[in-house]
C-alpha cells in the first residue's frame, strides 16, 4: 500500500514539473509572438488602443490602481501583466 502511494506522489511530481517545463515554453514561445507583432504593428502603422490614452492619464494624477484595474477590465490580464502594462506606458 505504501509503495503504491508513493509511486503516485512520485508521478503527480514529475507530471507537476514536466507541465512546468511545457508552461515556461509556452511563455517565451508567446513573448515571441508579442515581439514580432509589435514590429509589424509598428511597420503597418496600426495605431495602439484607445484606452492607452486614459491609462496615461491616470498614471498621471497618481492613479495607478486605477490604471491597472481598467487595464484588466479591457484586456483581461491578470493584476501582474496589467501593473507591468501600466507600468510601460
Amino acid at each position: 500500500m505504501e509503495l503504491e502511494f508513493l509511486i503516485i506522489i512520485a508521478l503527480l511530481i514529475w507530471l507537476l514539473v514536466k507541465n512546468d517545463g511545457d508552461r515556461k515554453a509556452l511563455e517565451a514561445r508567446l513573448k515571441r509572438t508579442e515581439f514580432q507583432l509589435e514590429r509589424i504593428a509598428e511597420k503597418v502603422g496600426v495605431r495602439e488602443h484607445p484606452v492607452n490614452e486614459r491609462l496615461r492619464q491616470l498614471k498621471e494624477e497618481g492613479k495607478n490602481v486605477e490604471a491597472v484595474k481598467e487595464a484588466r477590465e479591457q484586456f483581461g490580464y491578470s493584476l501582474v501583466e496589467a501593473k507591468k502594462y501600466v507600468d510601460e506606458l
